[in-house]
């Protein structure tokens, strides 16, 4: 298990953008109902659609909707990402700091947005970052995911990730829930200007999820606190403590391997505790 700081400090000026690394990053191109060169969970025999095209975007003549569709009469959540039939993902060649990019987000009840970037090295993830979003945001507004490395590796393999979810990850997304994708990018820092912390707690899904053997938790800390992030077992009992000490102000990232905690396949749970704040999430071992 290793901790890693993430963004003690961001870049405010001088950022080097470099968008080409995305094939279709403003999705302006589409064939068969999805953007070229993204996965989508569109069913089309099923007139299930959750990804559509949208004459609404940032700049361009396009951009990329996810919706939560209604289907047989349950709520069937979006999912949007980067690959081909048959791969995952894209080339990369550098350790990029952040993915960015556009969003309008309109959520119903208790749904956010969530982003998750992945860098891979032979297929084994070696960075991640990821972001959920629950605030309305009716006219185009700029995202920012930090990526945080576990590894000195140089990645190989991006996969970028989005969906829309219920913040109680037990519940469904609610139908009618949406968001607007536009104009993504990938970043690395060339000069530092200032400092930023996070504004709130956060405790991210994992990525991957379900995961074997080791996965990523990046969760945020926006004043000096004592944090523990414990792993539980479906009957609740303790099985792993991956973070248990004061942090500074950040964003972070704790890598969890289930090879080194001796743990089986299933359905566990995962709880950040800070001051006030407390959050579980749930993730699936799968070997």
């Amino acid at each position: 298990m290793r901790t890693i700081t993430i963004s003690m400090f961001l870049v405010l000026i001088s950022i080097a953008t470099i968008s080409a690394q995305i094939p279709n990053a403003s999705f302006e191109t589409w064939s068969n109902g999805a953007p070229d060169g993204w996965l989508t969970n569109n069913i089309a025999v099923q007139s299930l659609i959750t990804v559509s095209q949208s004459s609404d975007a940032e700049s361009g003549s396009s951009a990329a909707k996810i919706s939560v569709a209604s289907f047989a009469g349950f709520a069937f959540g979006p999912l949007l990402w980067s690959g081909t039939l048959g791969k995952q993902g894209f080339a990369v060649s550098q350790r990029y700091s952040s993915l960015n990019g556009f969003y309008k987000f309109s959520p119903t009840q208790t749904d956010v947005f969530s982003v998750i970037v992945a860098m891979l090295k032979d297929t084994a993830v070696i960075g991640a970052g990821a972001i959920d979003i629950s605030t309305v945001a009716s006219a185009y507004t700029q995202f920012n995911v930090n990526i945080a490395y576990a590894s000195v590796n140089v990645p190989d393999t991006c996969v970028i990730y989005f969906a829309i979810a219920n913040s109680d990850s037990s519940q469904p997304p609610h139908i009618g829930s949406y968001a607007l994708i536009d104009n993504l990018s990938l970043s690395t820092a060339t000069s530092v200007k200032g400092t930023k912390v996070p504004y709130r707690f956060n405790l991210s899904q994992n990525y991957p999820n379900p995961f074997n053997p080791t996965t990523i938790i990046n969760y945020s800390v926006p004043q000096t606190n004592f944090v523990t992030i414990k792993v539980y077992d479906v009957l609740g009992k303790e099985v792993a403590v991956l973070v248990n000490g004061e942090r500074q102000p950040g964003n972070y990232s704790v890598e969890l391997s289930a090879a080194e905690k001796r743990l089986a396949s299933g359905v566990y749970l995962y709880r950040m505790t800070a001051g006030n704040y407390v959050s579980t999430k749930k993730f699936i071992l799968l070997k």
